[in-house]
């Protein structure tokens, strides 16, 4: 692994239709590669289908690497030129001449003319949505790709900005993370939740042990190394805990440490540490709720959302406009904005990996 690298970042990740051309080329890359996957995004949410495609992968990357792709005039030719503009910055071989998440949330035509909204919602893109259907279809198929990671580098992520405490039972604390200011408002609340506020209860037992605060209720995902499970904390016995609690669930992954590395070890401290610099802006991240250490196990509670991901959403859509896509294209890229200001990339942004806080709201994408 190359994340001391002062050049950049080396590891070859992400999947296939939304790796930017650098890393596989194999030269040190930045966070930049964020935007070349949301320009694909971007183009799959206006289109329909991916901008790279190819009968093996072998093609599949040729394209890539040249950003060989088109609109195809049947497809495109009533999307807004703004829009393909967007698409095109994003879409650029040479990482120093792509568009930046700010610059693009702060210029781009398509994303800041508010005049147009309701010419683009009258803009149907039900052939797209037909498109985005068969996709998702596939993908389904084919199960999922390649999982998810998160780059963590000297140059992009400074370690000092947040810390993971060498105790059993450490609480994540508000104000640890400078206020966004990527709504051009004042400073996005820092509030705990009521969840994290009954932590903090907890946080003064240190004798207290997993099992003694969560109950583990169902498994949603297993992988090589951890499972994530649907868990609850339990209330029984604690009167003021019950009035407190959350009555939805939490996603809690459980990660058996005889299974990894000292290396991984350190990886997932600082996967920690970054979802904790991210509880500022809890509208565009799943949020880390607690995170607990044992001798064989780490425990990393996350917010639980079962609205599934961005297109399984879009798919149930009955009418999909241009304005829904610029809706969804604009979340995307605060998110990404926000993520980039502290310094993380995130190396492989897709579908599975924008999700819905529930099935019931239409624009809670995190």
């Amino acid at each position: 692994s190359s994340e001391g690298n002062p050049a950049g970042l080396l590891t070859k990740c992400g999947t296939p239709s939304f790796v930017a051309p650098e890393i596989l080329h194999g030269v040190p890359y930045n966070h930049l590669v964020d935007m070349w996957s949301a320009g694909v995004l971007i183009y799959m949410l206006l289109g329909g289908y991916p901008p790279f495609q190819a009968k093996n992968q072998r093609e599949l990357f040729r394209k890539v690497r040249a950003s060989d792709y088109v609109f195809h005039e049947k497809e495109w030719d009533s999307v807004s030129v703004g829009a393909k503009k967007l698409i095109a910055s994003c879409l650029t071989v040479d990482p120093n001449k792509r568009i930046e998440a700010s610059h693009a949330l702060k210029e781009n035509v398509w994303l800041n003319d508010t005049t147009t909204d309701d010419v683009l919602s009258q803009r149907s893109l039900n052939d797209a949505l037909a498109g985005i259907k068969h996709f998702n279809a596939k993908r389904k198929l084919k199960g999922a790709g390649l999982a998810v990671h998160v780059a963590v580098a000297s140059k992009f992520w400074d370690k000092t900005a947040t810390s993971v405490g060498s105790s059993k039972r450490r609480l994540l604390g508000s104000g640890s993370t400078s206020p966004s200011t990527i709504d051009h408002n004042p400073a996005i609340p820092t509030n705990l939740t009521t969840a994290t506020s009954m932590f903090a209860t907890y946080s003064k037992k240190p004798t207290k042990i997993f099992d003694e605060i969560y109950s583990l209720t169902r498994p949603i995902r297993k992988g090589t190394f951890a499972t994530v499970y649907e868990g609850r904390i339990k209330i029984e016995g604690d009167k003021a805990a019950a009035q407190d609690a959350p009555s939805e669930p939490f996603a809690i992954k459980v990660v058996i440490r005889k299974n990894i590395t000292h290396k991984d070890e350190g990886s997932i401290l600082n996967e920690v540490a970054m979802l904790q610099s991210l509880r500022a802006a809890p509208q565009y991240f799943t949020m880390l709720e607690d995170f607990m250490e044992e001798k064989d196990k780490f425990f990393i509670v996350m917010e639980y959302c079962s609205g599934g991901d961005l297109f399984d959403k879009i798919c149930q859509l009955q009418h999909y406009s241009e304005a829904d896509a610029r809706t969804i294209a604009t979340v995307m890229l605060k998110g990404v904005q926000y993520m980039h200001s502290l310094s993380i990339a995130h190396r492989d942004l897709k579908p599975q990996n924008l999700i819905l806080k529930n099935s019931k709201n239409d624009t809670g994408i995190k």
